[in-house]
């Protein structure tokens, strides 16, 4: 017996296609200020088709990941990100993880 698939299917708003790849949220929420009804206008998008729409976190990661088009060995790059990818993502675009220990000013 397998465990259920829980992974959500995403389509993406640059190239349209929809499945459960890595993507890129960017979630914009607010109520309206008139009616104060909820509005998500959120957008998804592959972090390859953000990357080219010049994200800079995404740009990061497709360079750091450019062996591997869209699909899961992509996103299993991006789920086990290299000492470097994240140094790399620290310092050009201040992006910090807790897999990643910024080096102090005697380190750097």
């Amino acid at each position: 017996m397998t465990a259920p698939d829980t992974t959500e299917s995403r389509t993406c708003a640059k190239c349209g296609q929809t499945d459960t790849h890595a993507h890129h949220v960017q979630y914009v929420a607010f109520n309206h200020p008139v009616t104060g009804e909820g509005l998500d206008l959120s957008v998804t998008k592959h972090v390859q088709c953000c990357a080219e729409d010049g994200c800079e976190i995404c740009s990061v990661d497709v360079e750091q990941i450019s062996d591997h088009p869209i699909g899961d060995a992509f996103d299993q790059a991006l789920q086990n990100r290299t000492s470097e990818h994240l140094q790399t993502l620290f310092e050009r675009v201040a992006v910090e993880s807790p897999d990643f220990n910024i080096p102090t000013t005697e380190e750097a």
